[in-house]
């Protein structure tokens, strides 16, 4: 079984008025870039812009 970490991935997602909000969800995966395709999968309307591992 593959060891999974936690990670805050920062997204931001933009309105229909132009607005951004940022968001930093916490993503449970084995690697970043796990952590980077589960948030793209959640907020497909959203940028994805870094992804921190959590201690």
């Amino acid at each position: 079984m593959a060891t999974t970490h936690k990670f805050s991935v920062m997204v931001v997602i933009k309105d229909n008025h132009g607005i951004s909000r940022t968001i930093t969800p916490i993503i449970e995966a084995t690697s970043d870039l796990e952590a980077k395709r589960i948030a793209q999968a959640q907020y497909p309307d959203a940028s994805v812009r870094t992804v921190s591992k959590i201690n």
